[in-house]
């Protein structure tokens, strides 16, 4: 034998998982970062973004926020009219027996295309967070619109 040759002994079921978990672990950073892009054109916001997609980096979104020319917006966002959030909230729930939240996303944008996902996560998160006194609010907002409207 050689005396600068160093072998090594590795366990060939530990090495095919190890390659396996590589592997799966960079399709899913791919398909996070097709999501980034997708997200980044929709206005989604940093926080939902890191919500969502795990995997990706406040550096990542970042560069891809450069990349793309969507910065972060700034302030506070302009909420939809009652009626459209009732309306969001009710294909939200529709969508419940989709487990992939960004599928259910996709999905609300597709029916509701003139709003961001900032506005849209914006509605659904002030409802998760209030609960049934969200759902009671919007209701009881939209008598009242409907009652001054009638006279």
């Amino acid at each position: 034998m050689c005396p600068d040759v160093v072998t090594y002994s590795i366990d060939l079921k530990i090495l095919q998982n190890k390659i396996a978990e590589m592997e799966n672990h960079e399709q899913r950073f791919s398909q996070q970062m097709q999501r980034l892009r997708w997200m980044l054109k929709h206005k989604a916001s940093n926080q939902m973004i890191m919500n969502l997609c795990s995997l990706i980096s406040t550096a990542e979104i970042k560069k891809m926020r450069l990349e793309l020319n969507t910065p972060v917006v700034k302030g506070r966002i302009v909420m939809p009219s009652i009626e459209v959030r009732l309306k969001v909230l009710k294909a939200w729930s529709k969508s419940e027996k989709e487990s992939d939240i960004f599928i259910r996303y996709q999905q609300l944008i597709d029916e509701f295309p003139g709003y961001s996902l900032a506005q849209l996560h914006s509605i659904i998160n002030d409802v998760k967070f209030f609960g049934a006194w969200a759902c009671i609010w919007i209701f009881l907002c939209l008598l009242y619109t409907s009652d001054a409207a009638d006279e």
